[in-house]
Order: structure tokens, then sequence, then C-alpha cells
């Protein structure tokens, strides 16, 4: 009997489809091989979601989608991947609702864990997920995936270093979610060797960012030069217990200046070092510092040691002390290190071990605070706004500090378009206005223990740049979405040039790429980049507020662009003489490379030689066949694809003059079909000839092509056949006193073609246009001894012994041999053995 348990392990079940999409299985509640299938399914999609990572991708969001029933997982390069929940059963009587499935999370400050409900709500479970020190190194990062026991989840309390119950009831689920800091864990019912599910949970990490390869550390000399990576740390002590920031300090406790100097290069560049987790560790392998903050390095002018090297991929990193360390003031060698998201935190990335880190003891001074002016819709991190607001900025050193808007101004500051992200701890706000902004506070923690606050005062004026949200990303693998949209930040600016009717010219420069296609070299004055990408258009509408939200458009033709990314700008002159220029970029994501290996009929190939059955028509001499029967192809790829050849050539000793073959795909390169000659041992059948098939994305010439090369032989279904005389035992094959005749029929010679279709090979009718003739020869005892014919009348041949050879002392072999003409040129035959008696 089938348990009703199975309509819950089908809740949250997945499957993985072509386009990119999760989707759901449905409560089939009769049917637990369904589910079997399904869960098989979903393994060898998160294998090939697992390929993706592994090429350098991660996941940019996890989020719930607008129907509420899953969830849509977006990757770096604007891939969308949508999960759904189980629905209702199609077959099943007593099936349920699927709903959404659960999520967990991590609460970035308190460390708790965080349900995430099926209505998108969150409740914390008051219990520590999260340690201060790592169980997978020195820069590790603890946390246990929550698990279902006894009916309900079971969450990893890291103070009592056990799974605690949670008082959530859970069903038998086929997915969760576990969002960390720096990944998501999407954890999955996998099968058995036999393919049946089990209570068995696979693990897959879903980075949000790059994978860091290598790490460079740096320090920023008194000329704001990177510098050889030394640096003093200020200390402080707390007076008394205190709670900050989400922290409780006990006291007498270390606190550790925010203000250290300490820069790492991260490779990838764009990988976000933010979310990982770093500690500084000696040669003996002792963790003294850890890095409790990292954020981008943020100057006016390149921080490097060469000119005209970007701050991309630099990031200043805050240092604190783990509890219960001790650190003296001597300056010790120490290593940057973190942990590999991609595998789990298994591998450590590590620098030289060229820091030197010296400490003193040292106070907040007192922090000199001026007015501020930021320009409308920049965004400006929280460093560099301090750098601007605290005339003392190098000489203010605090453990920890924060910025907030107070409750009573939130209305205030919506209206003002002010957008506070603690995370990213940037700030921005959208909207010019006259007067200053005077509620945005500075809460900081001296280094003394003391917890203060100071209102900033900020001037906000128009935006004097216009700039784009992001790039304008135009995937081919969604070939009919070829408009691409991007937000304009700065609006202000762009008032003036397309509004109330003014008219305004654009000039294009684009910084052509590299551009290599089917690995050969486009030379860059070929390339009219303004020609394949197109042009900018803007648009706008008008908020509730009244100001212009503009959105910026591209259009682009999928049979014309490189698969390349491209830097832009663009010059705007309207008709008062004003010019405005912007910056852009275009990425352009390559389609998914065509995969001719899996679309082989493997029937046809033995490796790379594929075999061809031709036919022939009435009154040809050539066979013909399509080369579209080696490979599954959709008709809709048809289009694309195009057939080349290797035409053979020989020289023959009398004319030096090279030998060409004949061609056999002939002028027409799309269709597949080739003709073929006769068999001739150069050219024609049965010659093994080289051929590339060839798939060009959209026709577009500026794609890479993949192709497929095979060498092909055309064959001949009758001479790939079967052509065998019957076995016949001696005595019905013996010429004696007894048996004074043999009769030959047709029928006793086997004639089959390769698809095991029997045939007459003497085409009595004359109906089959795959055999030319046949013929009978018989050797020369044959002729000697018996009375034979090399035609079947009425479908037989009558043998007789010959008259005249009357006396014979022993026994005679005579052999007859019975051969078929194909239209491919080739001959088939078989063999039938007469035996004369001695005469008696």
């Amino acid at each position: 009997m089938r348990k009703k348990y199975l309509s819950a392990l089908l809740f949250g079940a997945l499957f993985f489809a072509s386009t990119g999409t999760f989707t759901s299985c449905k409560d089939y509640d009769d049917d637990i091989n369904s589910l079997n299938d399904r869960v098989s399914a979903v393994e060898t999609s998160i294998a090939e979601l697992q390929k993706q990572i592994k090429e350098g991708k991660w996941v940019s969001s996890f989020e719930e989608n607008a129907s509420k029933n899953g969830y849509v997982l977006t990757l770096s390069d604007g891939t969308k991947l949508e999960l759904h929940n189980g629905t209702n059963g199609t077959n099943g009587t007593n099936g349920t609702n699927g709903t959404n499935g659960t999520r967990w999370k991590i609460d970035s400050t308190t460390k708790h864990w965080i349900q995430i409900n099926a209505d998108g709500s969150e409740t914390d479970m008051g219990i520590v997920a999260e340690g201060t020190k790592g169980d997978r190194g020195p820069a590790g990062q603890n946390g246990k995936s929550p698990k279902i026991e006894d009916g309900e989840w079971k969450v990893w309390d890291d103070e009592t270093k056990a799974y605690v119950p949670t008082g959530v009831a859970a069903s038998m689920e086929t997915s969760y979610v576990v969002e960390y800091e720096a990944y998501y864990e999407l954890n999955m019912l996998i099968g058995n060797e036999q393919g049946k599910v089990t209570s068995e949970y696979k693990k897959i990490i879903l980075p949000k960012t790059a994978e860091i390869s290598s790490i460079e550390t740096y320090s920023i000399n008194d000329k704001g030069l990177l510098s050889t990576p030394e640096v003093t740390l200020t200390l402080g002590k707390t007076s008394k217990n205190i709670n900050f920031n989400g922290k409780e300090y006990k006291k007498d406790e270390i606190l550790v200046s925010k203000s250290t100097n300490l820069v790492a290069q991260v490779n990838p560049l764009e990988a976000d070092a933010s979310k990982y987790k770093f500690s500084l560790v000696n040669s003996k392998g002792e963790t003294k510092f850890v890095v409790s903050e990292a954020t981008p390095n943020m100057s006016e002018k390149p921080l490097t040691r060469a000119e005209k090297t970007e701050n991309k991929g630099l990031w200043d990193l805050s240092l604190s002390i783990p509890e219960g360390e001790v650190v003296d003031g001597n300056s010790v060698a120490y290593s940057l290190q973190t942990n590999s998201i991609a595998d789990g935190g298994q591998s450590v990335i590590a620098s030289r071990y060229e820091i030197k880190v010296t400490t003193k003891a040292g106070t907040t001074a007192t922090a000199q605070f001026q007015k501020v002016t930021l320009e409308a819709g920049q965004p400006v991190t929280w460093s560099e706004l301090l750098k601007k607001a605290i005339k003392n900025y190098d000489k203010w050193e605090v453990a920890d500090y924060y910025l907030e808007i107070p409750i009573p101004d939130t209305a205030q500051a919506e209206e003002d378009g002010v957008t506070l992200d603690k995370e990213a701890k940037t700030l921005v706000i959208a909207n010019a206005k006259q007067a200053a902004i005077k509620y945005i506070t500075l809460h900081y923690l001296t280094l003394n223990g003391e917890a203060k606050e100071q209102a900033l005062t900020i001037n906000v004026e128009a935006n004097s740049q216009v700039t784009f949200e992001k790039a304008f990303i135009y995937d081919l693998n969604k070939a009919d979405e070829n408009v691409v949209e991007v937000k304009v930040v700065g609006n202000n600016a762009l008032d003036g040039f397309a509004t109330n009717g003014q008219e305004y010219e654009a000039t294009y420069k684009f910084e052509n790429p590299t551009v290599t296609v089917d690995g050969k070299a486009i030379d860059q004055e070929d390339v009219n980049l303004k020609e394949i990408l197109g042009e900018v258009t803007f648009t706008s509408e008008q908020d509730e507020k009244g100001y212009n939200q503009w959105t910026a458009s591209m259009t682009f033709e999928k049979e014309k662009v490189f698969a390349e990314n491209v830097n832009g700008t663009i010059e705007l002159k309207n008709n008062k003489g004003e010019v405005l220029n912007l910056n852009f970029q275009v990425q352009v994501v390559a389609p998914t490379p065509y995969n001719f290996e899996a679309k082989r009929n493997k029937a046809y190939f033995n490796g790379d030689k594929a075999s061809a059955y031709s036919t022939i028509a009435a009154g040809q001499e050539d066979s013909k066949y399509n080369l579209y029967n080696l490979y599954d192809i959709a008709d809709a790829d048809k289009q694309y694809i195009k057939f080349y050849e290797v035409i053979p050539s020989k020289t023959d000793g009398e004319f030096p003059t090279p030998m060409v073959g004949d061609s056999w795909l002939g002028t027409d390169l799309t269709s597949g079909n080739i003709q073929v000659g006769k068999y001739n041992k150069f050219d024609g059948a049965y010659s093994e000839r080289t051929m590339y098939i060839y798939y060009r994305p959209f026709n577009n010439p500026n794609l890479n092509a993949a192709y497929d090369e095979f060498q092909l032989t055309v064959k001949s279904a009758i001479y790939e056949g079967t052509f065998q005389y019957k076995s016949l035992t001696e005595d019905k094959r013996t010429l004696d006193d007894q048996q004074t005749e043999i009769v030959m029929n047709v029928n006793d010679i086997i004639a089959k073609d390769k698809y095991g279709k029997t045939y007459d090979f003497t085409n009595a009718n004359g109906d089959d246009d795959r055999i030319l003739s046949y013929k009978v020869e018989w050797d020369e005892n044959a002729k000697k001894y018996l009375e034979v014919t090399d035609r079947y009348a009425s479908n037989k041949i009558t043998v007789k012994r010959n008259e005249n050879q009357t006396v014979v002392e022993s026994n005679v072999t005579c052999k007859g041999t019975i051969s078929v003409n194909d239209a491919w040129g080739r001959t088939k035959s078989t063999t039938i053995e007469i035996i004369v008696a001695k005469t008696k």
C-alpha cells in the first residue's frame, strides 16, 4: 500500500528545464516512481548548475518570485533560474497543494538563525548559529545546516555545540535553502544507486561572488600610495560593559581602531571581498587578528605604484582581536588568509607572510565636524563621507561606527530619496535640495568604550554627471529579447538635454575590444561598432514627486553583435550648445556552445567515422544522401547550419597535373544533400572523405561557429547486407547414381540488405533500382563434368552430370559463383560446391 506521506515528499521538488528555469513537479500521491524520476532529473540539473559555478559564475540574488510560490535565482551573467514549489497533482486523487519551500539564513548582526516563512515573513529563532571563531581553520565560518528530525526543524546552536529543536513543524522536503553571508546552501534529497529517493541531503554551494584565487597585501604610505604592508594598530580598552551596533563588549575588552591602512588586492578583481572572512595568521598557524570588515578602497586618484592603474579589486581592511587572544607590540610577519567558497571552505587562500603588524595604545581624538556637499544620485561610501565630514579624520580613530536615520525622520528621508545601505555601507541621496539635510546620524564607539552620536550636515547639489545603473547586458541565449533597458542615475543633468522638445546631437565613440572569431583576430579597422551596436535612446516617466526618472535603452540585432564587452562614450550636445558626456558598457553574453557531440546519431558513428547508406533513383548514376540523417538537429537550428568537405586530389604517373575529385555537396551548403558517384577507389562510394558541419549562431559572422569534423563513407545497403548460399549437407549437393540432378533455387540464397529486408537479386521485375545485374560463373571442373547454365529460369537452375564424362575415378568438386552487381559499383558473391561422385 502506498503511504500518504508521498505528497509531502513531493513538496518543493524541482527539476531543471532546458530553458534555464526550475519548474515544480506535481503531487502524484499514488506514484512514487514519479518522485524518483524527478529527483534524478534534479541531480542532473544541479550538476549543470555546478558546472556554471565552476566556470566562474556566481549567484547575485536569491529572491521570492512574483507569484510567491517559489524563488528566482539570478547568476552573475544575468541568467535567471526559477525554482517553483509543488502544485496540485493532475493524476492523484489525494494530492494537496504544495507550499513555499523553507529557507534559512543567519542574521549578519545577531548571528541568530532566521526562518523565512512561506509568506516571506521572517522569524528570529533566538539561536546562535555562528560563533566568533571558524571551525574550518583560521578564516573559516561556523555553520551547520538545519535538519529535519522527529517531524520538526532542528538547527545548530554554536553556543551549546549541538542541534536544538526550533518548535517549527516540517514535512520531509526534497529541498531547502540556507543563506550564509558568502553563499547560499541548497540542500537536495538525493537518490541511491538504484535511483530511489533516500533521506540523505546533498549540499550544493552557490557562491554570492566570484571565487578568490589569490591575495596580495599593501599599506598606504603618507603620500597616499600603495607600499609594503606594514601597519600600526591603535588599541583601546572598555571601562565597562557596553552594547554597541548589535555587539556586546565586556569590561576591559580590547578595542581596535578601524582606521588601519591595510589594503588587500584580490584576484579576480570582480570578487567581492566583503563576502569573505579573513584572518591574519603567523607562520606558526596562530590567529592573532581577524578582519572585522572589508570595504572597497576609494580615492580621488589611483592608489598605485604604477601609473594608470585603477583601484578595482582593492579593499580596505579593519582588524579586530579575537576574544581571549593576547597581542604585544612586536612586529611579526603575518599572512592574510581566507577560505574558498566554492568547496564549502575546505581550501585556504593565502598571501605571502609579509604583513608586519605593530600595536600601540591610544584614545579617540575629539572629532571636528564640518558641512559635506554631495551630488544627487551619486553613491558614497561611509568612510568616504566621514573623510569629508571630519576635518581631523586622519587622527580620528574609533573602534566602530555606523550611520542611521532616526525613526521620526524616515518619511522626510524617503521624500529626499535617501538610501542608507548598512550592509554595503553606502549612502545615496537621489534628490537635490536647497536646504541642508541634518538628520543622518553618525554613531561611533571611542577607544575607551564610550558610545557617541553626531548628526551630519549634508548639502545635496544637482548631479553634474549622468551615469548608468549598470551595463547593457544582451544575452544571446534570450535572442527574442532584443531591447535592453538600464536605469539612469543623475536624472537632473539629463533633463536639460531630452525634455520639453529639446533636440540633441549624439556622438558615439566605442573602445573596440580585442575580437577573435573562429580563432582568428579581427582587424579592428574593419569593425564599425556603432553600426553593430546601434545607439542609446532615452525615455522618462515622472514619479509622484514630479521628478523625471530616466531609462536608457539599446536595441540589439543578434545577426550583427560580437560576443564581447565593449566600452562606449556618448557626447550629447543640446540646442544651447551644452555638452554632456556619458560613459557606458555593453556586455554581450555569448550563446551556449552548440554541442554537436551530443547530437550525433550514434547508430551511424564509430568514433569520428560515419557511414551513410545512400539511395539510388531510377536511371541515375550517382547515389544521394542527406547529411542531417547523421545528427538529431531541430528544424529551427537548420537555418544556421552549413556543411563543408575536403575534396581529394591525386597525381597520376602519366599526368603530373593533379586530378581533383568531384564535389559531393555541390553549391548548396545548407541543405545537407550530397550526390556521390560509383565506387572507384578515389572519390566515389566507399572512399573516405573529411566533412564538416558548422553551426553559426543566427548566421552572424561575428560569432564563433561550432563545428564537428567527421570522416564520411557512403556505402551500399546491398553490399553491406547478407548474400549467402544456404548451407546444404553433402548428400544434398552430390551427384551420384541416386541423385542425377540438383535444382538451385533463387530462394536458396539469403539476400538481405543492411536493413535486414529480403530482396530479389535477379531483379526479375526490374523494379529495384539498387540492382544492376547478376551473373553465375562456373569453374573449369564444373564446365567439364556438369551441364550448367549462367541464368536462372523460372527462379531456378538445374545442374546435371555431363553425359560425356561417364567414368569418374574419384570425387570431383565443382564450384559455382553467383554475384550481384549493385548501383554503387560493388559486387557481392556467394559460392556453391557440387560434388560429382566417383563412378561405382
